[in-house]
């Protein structure tokens, strides 16, 4: 979902109410699976102010990931 909410921009500016409601989850459940994706070097994020934030892909994290566990 994030790699398509970043496509055009090249990041993610959703809030964890929309990224919730786009889910079917809460949005501390939302803050704790971005925490694990960012722990994890999946994603960065980029605070502006306290309630704005970029999510970047790290691409060449999630390809490597992604062909390694495929294949």
């Amino acid at each position: 979902m994030i790699i398509l909410l970043s496509h055009k921009e090249g990041y993610c500016y959703a809030d964890n109410k929309y990224l919730g409601n786009w889910l079917g989850v809460c949005p501390r459940r939302i803050s704790s699976l971005l925490r694990e994706l960012s722990d994890n070097n999946y994603i960065t994020m980029e605070y502006r102010h306290r309630f704005q934030r970029k999510i970047y892909i790290n691409e060449e994290k999630f390809t490597s990931d992604l062909l390694e566990n495929f294949f």
